[in-house]
């Protein structure tokens, strides 16, 4: 079977907006998750970025590095012996908190010199993200070689080796767009500083470089991604962070819009069932869920738990907001997502937690129990009213 290769250019601004325009306006037969639609251009770019840097990520992988090179952005990083002989390990902090940063490792290619096999980077805090790792957990689990999740895993490249065209796609798991976007900025900074010619040279001869990809449903959110990253000399820059806040919100916006049905639908039949505090609560899977609702004049709130988590989706006449809630109280934290509604259709994300990677995980599981747990209160019988239907 002969495989059918889709170009990705770069084209100019209108065109950049004509792709975004299409891919945003297509038709989901299967339901696909605001994050789905970051994934693509956070990985490309990625690949283009590494693919651009990889002569320059060859150098300073000879250098000898030992002490910390401060960057103007206040980034440090300096190289780290993690005792393996086959990769080279830098250690990038942050300008405010030492134990904010991230590990970079590059593997050269065993086989053809001047090659990577690959370059990875590890994200390292104190702050809770979904996963959590602290600057010690990090070195120490790259020191044994256990498994860490990383910001991205890579292969460079390398066409005149391999005689196949860039292709525009990542193999192996996800990269984390709010980890991915933590660390490349230093990342590049660091490279134009440490051989600004070779940076520069590096941009030049990969500029036209000839990207394929074979899904044509990607063609254009791809095109679209390459067109954007064209405004910051083809790497991940500010232009890249906007481009995928606003295709995250306009997602968001459109699977939210698809469920306005469902959201309004299980209210009532929460409301139906006389499920209006933690203690009157419906819950199922074996007390791992749980939902119910709360009136309060033109607002109904639907409250959700699963296990320790908790989200609340208030819904009133012009708007839905998703926000982190106390399940126990009611009380509301965190705004997730902030919604503009106007004759029953979501019509604006006014504010949206785009790359907060737990946040996404949450909205991914609760949004789709939306339907689930609809069909399972279908088949309770009705306890008693409580309260209008929205």
């Amino acid at each position: 079977m002969t495989l059918q290769f889709y170009p990705v250019p770069i084209t100019s601004p209108v065109e950049v907006n004509e792709c975004l325009a299409r891919h945003l306006s297509k038709i989901r037969e299967d339901w696909e998750f605001a994050s789905d639609d970051i994934q693509e251009p956070i990985t490309f770019a990625t690949i283009i970025t590494m693919d651009t840097l990889a002569p320059v990520i060859m150098a300073l992988s000879k250098a000898d590095i030992s002490s910390d090179r401060l960057l103007a952005s206040g980034w440090s990083y300096r190289r780290l012996d993690l005792g393996d002989p086959r990769r080279v390990d830098f250690i990038f902090t942050a300008p405010e908190d030492q134990k904010e940063g991230f590990i970079f490792r590059v593997e050269p290619s065993r086989y053809i010199p001047g090659e990577i096999a690959s370059v990875s980077a590890y994200l390292f805090t104190d702050r809770k993200f979904w996963y959590p790792s602290s600057k010690n957990a990090v070195v120490d689990a790259l020191k044994n070689k256990n498994a860490r999740p990383a910001a991205f895993e890579y292969n460079p490249q390398y066409p005149t080796t391999t005689g196949r065209p860039f292709m525009a796609h990542g193999s192996g798991r996800p990269f984390d767009p709010e980890s991915v976007l933590a660390v490349l900025p230093p990342l590049i900074e660091a490279m134009s500083t440490f051989d600004p010619k070779l940076f520069a040279d590096s941009l030049s001869s990969h500029a036209a470089a000839d990207y394929q990809t074979l899904f044509q449903d990607k063609q254009d959110i791809l095109i679209a991604t390459r067109g954007v990253m064209a405004k910051d000399g083809n790497l991940a820059g500010p232009a890249l962070a906007r481009f995928v806040d606003l295709v995250w919100r306009e997602g968001m916006r459109s699977d939210l819009d698809a469920r306005m049905a469902d959201i309004d639908g299980l209210a009532k039949l929460i409301l139906d069932q006389g499920n209006t505090s933690k203690r009157k609560e419906f819950d199922f899977d074996d007390d791992k869920y749980g939902a119910y609702v709360k009136v309060d004049g033109g607002k109904t709130t639907v409250y959700f738990r699963h296990e320790k988590d908790a989200m609340a989706i208030a819904r009133s006449e012009n708007a839905l907001v998703i926000s982190a809630a106390n399940y126990k109280t009611g009380e509301i934290a965190d705004t997730y997502v902030d919604l503009r509604i106007e004759d029953g259709h979501v019509v604006h994300a006014s504010e949206a937690s785009a790359l907060r990677s737990h946040v996404t995980s949450l909205l991914r599981r609760w949004v789709r129990e939306i339907e689930g747990l609809g069909d399972e209160m279908e088949e309770a019988p009705v306890i008693s009213r409580a309260g209008p239907a929205i």
